[in-house]
């Protein structure tokens, strides 16, 4: 029983060592920084026994990217995906072309965190959320790649 183990992950071996290469990671664990971080605003104040058990913004979401191997995912999920889905929900829209034409750079948030200009080093959660705070975003059409365009 062990040898089948074995010999199914040696024939997988190859596969999982592509796989790890084809997409970056780049998120940076800081538990200081995200213990810091405030999670609500402090006087909120709301009936959370009325919520539907269940919600979706898939809706509201732009087209899925693509950060292949640079280490811009917090970009990604933060700058380009949550503040996209903000928008088309802001404004009321599930129109697809219409929320991918609003769509919001991964990359101007992944450069206001990080002046790696190969894009290999990890940014936090925290560091972006600053960012689209007190810098804002600008459309991906108009800021759509920092990155080198090979590594």
């Amino acid at each position: 029983m062990q040898i089948k183990y074995s010999f199914f992950l040696l024939l997988l071996f190859p596969f999982l060592l592509n796989a790890q290469t084809e997409h970056g990671t780049g998120l940076v664990f800081d538990d200081e920084s995200y213990e810091a971080m405030e999670l609500k605003v402090p006087l909120t104040r709301g009936d959370y026994f009325s919520l539907a058990k269940s919600y979706s913004l898939k809706s509201y979401c732009p087209a899925v990217g693509n950060q292949d191997s640079y280490g811009t995912c917090v970009g990604w999920s933060s700058g380009y995906a949550a503040r996209t889905i903000l928008w088309a929900k802001e404004n009321n829209t599930t129109s697809t072309s219409d929320i991918n034409n609003h769509a919001f750079s991964p990359y101007f948030v992944y450069r206001n965190i990080s002046s790696d200009y190969s894009c290999q080093n990890g940014t936090s959660i925290p560091e972006a959320m600053y960012v689209l705070k007190y810098k804002g975003n600008v459309l991906h059409k108009n800021f759509s790649s920092p990155c080198p365009s090979s590594i």
